[in-house]
């Protein structure tokens, strides 16, 4: 049970202390300077005391124990793709845990902790790199203050203090200029060959490369200009997975792209005819990619981008 004690008897003259468990029942103390100030956090504290937590981890666990734990947790969960998993657990691999001690429990994890180590992580690193550890632990004490493990979120803030937020430096864009894109589609049906359809896809309805590559023949409707996009497709393992946000949506095609869609789908229908496949693969590929596709284990298509060198010095193609 909670009570106000004067500072006297705890070494503390002058002041005012109020003794209390908090919700995991861990005994703490507060300190005030009147008593009128410790009676008006009695009073709240009172309101809440009957509501303790009982957490399903142990509230001792470690910063180590718990991030395996949250890992785990986003790989059970199957909303987190696995190529950022993966980023996730090398934060905490080459970074985080060499950098705290190994038995530092996740509740004693002080906000100060957190501000040196990224200070520290700052000189040697990119102003990315340490905005990407910053986000996997807050992400992390955030998941800690669900499962009831911590009630403050020590990192909070953090990122603004330590000029870690988002810039609106327009040079920062990586777009390409029109003189870009004009020159890139006039060398793309030479450069890119197969792969030219996919590329108008994506610079024509905004996909990214692993949505554009998850659509398969039902999802693209001409007919009605426009695309489902309903999945992705890993670059590496060509695992399915949901789209940026995890959402769906529709994607309207314009009469140039339906044009283009049709050429590339009178190409992939002599494909299919002469391998024998049909909607069972991805809707975007190369006839020799077509080959191995039933089990959707084809070769990368992100292979092209290496190629935009060869847009330097064409000119703007006539219309």
């Amino acid at each position: 049970m909670a009570k106000i004690i004067k500072g006297e008897k705890r070494g503390r003259p002058g002041k005012w202390i109020v003794d209390y468990r908090d919700h995991a029942g861990i005994r703490r103390w507060k300190t005030f300077d009147t008593k009128r100030e410790a009676e008006d956090f009695y009073a709240d504290l009172l309101k809440t005391q009957d509501v303790r937590s009982h957490p399903t981890l142990n509230i001792d666990i470690t910063l180590a124990d718990y991030a395996c734990h949250w890992i785990d947790t986003l790989s059970k969960a199957r909303n987190v793709k696995p190529r950022t998993l993966e980023l996730y657990k090398k934060q905490f691999r080459y970074y985080i845990f060499p950098n705290f001690p190994t038995d530092l429990r996740l509740r004693n994890l002080q906000r100060a902790q957190v501000k040196a180590f990224l200070l520290k992580m700052r000189e040697h690193l990119s102003l990315g790199s340490v905005k990407l550890i910053h986000v996997v632990l807050r992400a992390m004490l955030n998941a800690a203050i669900e499962d009831e493990i911590i009630t403050v979120n020590v990192t909070t803030g953090l990122g603004k203090v330590l000029g870690l937020g988002r810039t609106k430096n327009k040079e920062d864009v990586k777009a390409m200029t029109r003189e870009q894109v004009n020159a890139f589609f006039a060398a793309a049906p030479t450069a890119a060959g197969n792969y030219y359809a996919i590329l108008f896809m994506m610079y024509q309805t905004g996909t990214r490369l692993g949505e554009a590559r998850g659509f398969y023949g039902d999802d693209i409707a001409m007919d009605r200009l426009e695309a489902h996009v309903q999945r992705t497709l890993d670059d590496d393992t060509n695992a399915e997975g949901l789209p940026k946000g995890g959402k769906d949506r529709t994607v309207d095609l314009s009469d140039q792209l339906v044009e283009c869609l049709k050429r590339y789908k009178a190409k992939r229908a002599e494909w299919a005819l002469a391998g024998g496949w049909g909607q069972s693969v991805p809707y975007f590929l190369s006839r020799r990619t077509a080959r191995r596709s039933e089990r959707m284990r084809y070769g990368r298509c992100s292979s092209v981008f290496s190629r935009r060198r060869a847009c330097r010095g064409t000119s703007r193609p006539t219309a």
